[in-house]
């Protein structure tokens, strides 16, 4: 399976992420796994959608704090 890390500041209703969320929509999710990596702390308004979806990451991380995420 073919894992695909999206880094965008929030997951709101921006061109980017708005065209990210319609290619997740449409994928196959047999072969490609879409994983989310935002660094604001606000819920946004992508965030159920995605979180409601089975084998699929939000991380959250602060401006702050640095985190290493390994994903395998």
């Amino acid at each position: 399976m073919l894992r695909i890390l999206h880094i965008v500041t929030y997951m709101g209703r921006g061109g980017l992420e708005t065209m990210i969320m319609n290619y997740y929509r449409n994928i196959d999710r047999t072969k490609i796994q879409f994983d989310f990596l935002v660094h604001r702390q606000e819920k946004a308004d992508y965030d159920d959608e995605i979180l409601m979806r089975l084998m699929t990451s939000l991380i959250i991380i602060s401006t702050i704090l640095c985190i290493h995420i390994w994903i395998v």
